[in-house]
């Protein structure tokens, strides 16, 4: 079902942008598109200087959200090289582009109940795999990495509307949601050291 190359309007563009996305990533980078001048210029789109990842992701969606038409080629220009440094993942960029990607659609009548799930697929993994990623600093450094989730729009009502897939996911994210963190914070230094302990006992 992945888009083929040819000229497509937007509702045709955004019905199947979002698995496609999902299946291949294309749409993120930025070097394999060519973008109107005056279509940047009309509506002061610009790279957002303080992502440190994703920021391509999304400068592009903010151009694809203006435009009315579309033109998609299979050939390849250009060599596309990985860098170790390339792979670090900011799981709060991310999660604000999916979240952005989340309203285009809506506004395009393109948000299914497919593309409901995958959303609340991906946000639930974005949010429990962050907090997964800073469970191991001290308190203050996790309390104010976590506060940064606060920071971005919808994050509240969204946080709500999560169907979660596992019950530690589902207490991840009412902590995050009731803002305890600290409640937070003491339940991963339990499960690492109960961890701890039943491994060491299966090694006697």
């Amino acid at each position: 079902h992945s888009i083929k190359k040819g000229r497509y309007n937007s509702n045709t563009f955004w019905k199947s942008f979002y698995k496609e996305q999902i299946r291949t990533g294309i749409y993120g980078y930025i070097s394999n598109k060519v973008y109107k001048n005056e279509l940047l210029k009309l509506n002061n789109i610009l790279f957002d200087e303080n992502m440190k990842s994703q920021e391509d992701y999304n400068f592009a969606l903010s151009a694809y959200s203006y435009a009315n038409e579309f033109l998609l080629c299979d050939k390849s220009f250009y060599f596309y090289v990985k860098s170790e440094a390339s792979r670090d993942r900011d799981l709060l960029a991310y999660l604000k582009n999916n979240l952005k990607l989340k309203n285009i659609l809506q506004k395009h009548n393109c948000y299914s109940v497919e593309e409901a799930n995958i959303f609340n697929h991906y946000v639930q993994y974005n949010l429990y795999s962050y907090v997964y990623n800073n469970q191991g600093l001290l308190f203050y450094d996790f309390k104010t990495n976590i506060e940064k989730i606060y920071h971005i729009t919808d994050i509240l009502s969204t946080l709500k509307s999560i169907k979660c897939e596992t019950k530690e996911i589902k207490f991840v994210i009412y902590c995050i949601e009731k803002n305890y963190i600290r409640g937070l914070y003491i339940y991963w230094k339990l499960r690492n050291k109960i961890k701890k302990i039943i491994r060491l006992k299966k090694e006697k």
